[in-house]
């Protein structure tokens, strides 16, 4: 699984927390810390790595500028992707890539649900793990984009949402589609459970 940061959730919080009230020397450890995972959901946007890297730095500027308004209730991990996702979709609808956010959410987001082979060395678990990719990359994006939050980053129902933009019940609908499909593979859920945090 994609580790958000080395910290653990309360250092991050902590980080976090010191950042929204007002202790700006701690900006660089928190964005050295969330730096790869916020990339990383970003390129599932789009393929301009620039870009990405770009709006990665305008969240942090923003949330330095805003901080007094920020929902510190909000986790770190939920709020900054949600931000980075807005960001990156005002960005490519402004550039003219699209034109509205719905055009955005169905057609931009990619999760590479590939097999690492270096992970996955036996063979029985590795063509589960091919069988699971690719019934998952046959969901409608936003089912994907919900597997992808819940299962690669441990987001709860809520903090998904948060992300998402959409209601908690829309989360559990999503979510309720995506596991309806692999339901039809019964047999094998224990193990297609087990390797959804591989395949990234």
């Amino acid at each position: 699984m994609h580790s958000f940061t080395r910290l653990d959730e309360n250092g991050l919080q902590g980080l976090w927390q010191r950042l929204l009230q007002g202790e700006g020397d701690v900006m660089a450890s928190l964005m050295q810390a969330v730096f790869r995972s916020l990339f990383h959901y970003g390129t599932k946007f789009t393929t301009d790595h620039e870009l990405v890297k770009d709006c990665i730095q305008d969240v942090f500027v923003d949330v330095w500028l805003h901080r007094s308004s920020v929902d510190g209730k909000i986790p770190a991990k939920a709020y900054l992707m949600a931000s980075l996702r807005r960001k990156i979709h005002r960005k490519s609808v402004k550039q003219g890539y699209f034109q509205s956010f719905s055009e955005v959410d169905e057609l931009l987001f990619q999760v590479d649900f590939s097999v690492q082979d270096a992970i996955i060395s036996d063979e029985v678990t590795r063509q589960t793990a091919y069988r699971l990719k690719h019934i998952l990359d046959l969901l409608p994006k936003r089912q994907q984009e919900v597997i992808y939050l819940k299962f690669f980053h441990d987001l709860d129902r809520e903090h998904i949402a948060d992300v998402m933009g959409v209601a908690p019940q829309t989360v559990s609908n999503l979510l309720q589609l995506a596991l309806q499909k692999l339901r039809q593979y019964a047999s094998e859920l224990p193990l297609l459970y087990l390797l959804l945090p591989l395949l990234s």
